[in-house]
């Protein structure tokens, strides 16, 4: 089974707009919390993971930027997250973590 058919992609980015429909009340937390809680907030959510994912690839794929652009949200270096990005980026790991789970389901 091929994970990135057309198909995965379509359900993925259904997955996607579902979990964005589903979390909207994220944003309202996501707007009174302030700039440095944030930054150190989301760079410690990620601390996990940042060795494992490719950040230039998600920047790319997911945000059509750079990666000095993603790294620089997540180090707190530039303007805060803002509320849909921050979703997109929840959506972009859920995105990934599903690609994965499909890919251990095919072996």
């Amino acid at each position: 089974m091929n994970c990135f058919c057309s198909c995965d992609r379509l359900l993925c980015m259904l997955d996607f707009f579902c979990a964005v429909s589903w979390h909207n009340v994220n944003i309202t937390l996501l707007q009174n919390l302030n700039y440095n809680d944030m930054a150190s907030e989301v760079k410690n959510k990620l601390r996990d993971i940042l060795l494992w994912v490719n950040i230039a690839k998600i920047a790319n794929h997911y945000f059509d930027k750079k990666s000095t652009w993603l790294y620089a949200k997540i180090d707190g270096e530039s303007a805060e997250f803002k509320p849909d990005e921050m979703l997109q980026l929840k959506g972009a790991l859920i995105d990934l973590a599903e690609r994965i789970r499909k890919c251990a389901d095919a072996l």
